[in-house]
């Protein structure tokens, strides 16, 4: 009998990092960890936002996905999971469309 390994947070915090390592050149994906609130925020912006050059209302607007996931909640795991689950689905929605 073949027992199935759950994911770890840090597992899932990994995973979601190397998708921002290798995304597509169409979306800006940033993976951040804060250690004081212990919370993880993935945040997709488009490629080549400007920035510098942006009011806040555009800034908010331009955000294609923005998720803060605190890991002090219970269920954050599952949390995570579907934020990552998001993230695929929308990567290869991106790639779809450019194709």
């Amino acid at each position: 009998m073949m027992s199935s390994k759950q994911a770890t947070i840090p597992e899932v915090i990994n995973e979601l990092m190397f998708v921002a390592i290798s995304q597509p050149d169409a979306v800006d994906i940033n993976v951040e960890y804060s250690g004081v609130t212990d919370l993880v925020g993935v945040q997709v912006m488009p490629a080549g936002f400007d920035y510098a050059n942006t009011t806040i209302e555009q800034y908010r607007a331009a955000k294609i996905l923005a998720i803060d996931v605190s890991l002090k909640v219970p269920g954050a795991l599952n949390i995570l999971l579907n934020v990552k689950e998001q993230l695929l689905a929308l990567i290869t929605a991106v790639q779809e469309v450019a194709a």
